[in-house]
């Protein structure tokens, strides 16, 4: 009876030592998992705050592009608002220059119409540009003419006069005694007497 009731001790104490060693396994394992959780935890928190600066970063990155899009947006204002400001200018500028080449283009053509009466001549420049360049020459043209037309006109003024006049003599010039103060007198003498026949010449002549 006592050897059985030793012999269910042992197998008790056995089952309590299995399960005591079963438990310290568990135990560890349990350990174990505990202690990796707390290493994935503390990963977990490295990467959260490694994400936190980068946030963090990214945030301060692009307030500083914002403000830089703003700079930049308000450059392009005052940009675009001084080009339009030179293009007005511009514009009054040159609508100033249209007009002042209107009343250019106004004053030659009062001149051309005065210096070619009849038009554009024949082989003249259609251009009235071009056509100015040819008043220079047709003006002294006919400023010689006119002093012709209005010498001639004078003589025959006093041919008509004196019919017996040689006018040959006036081919010589002025005496040989007339000295400048007798010149300036003569001048001064015939002034009053030329505004008169002025008067009596024919302008479309000497024109």
């Amino acid at each position: 009876m006592l050897q059985e009731q030793v012999k269910s001790s042992q197998s008790e104490l056995e089952f309590e030592r299995a399960a005591l060693s079963q438990a310290r396994e568990g135990s560890e394992a349990l350990q174990k998992a505990l202690d990796e959780s707390l290493e994935r935890e503390a990963e977990a928190t490295r990467w959260a705050e490694l994400l936190e600066v980068k946030l963090d970063g990214i945030s301060l990155a692009l307030s500083f592009l914002l403000g830089l899009a703003c700079m930049l947006i308000a450059c392009c204002a005052v940009i675009r608002a001084e080009a339009q400001r030179q293009r007005d200018y511009d514009l009054e500028q040159i609508r100033l220059l249209q007009a002042e080449g209107d009343k250019v283009r106004a004053t030659a053509d009062l001149i051309l119409q005065k210096v070619f009466p009849k038009g554009v001549e024949a082989g003249a420049p259609s251009d009235w540009q071009e056509r100015l360049k040819l008043v220079p020459d047709k003006v002294s043209m006919r400023l010689k003419g006119a002093a012709a037309s209005g010498t001639m006109q004078a003589l025959a003024l006093m041919k008509s006069h004196y019919p017996f006049l040689d006018l040959k003599r006036f081919e010589t010039g002025f005496a040989a005694e007339t000295d400048e103060a007798k010149f300036d007198e003569l001048l001064s003498e015939a002034e009053p007497i030329a505004d008169v026949l002025a008067g009596f010449m024919n302008i479309d002549d000497l024109e």
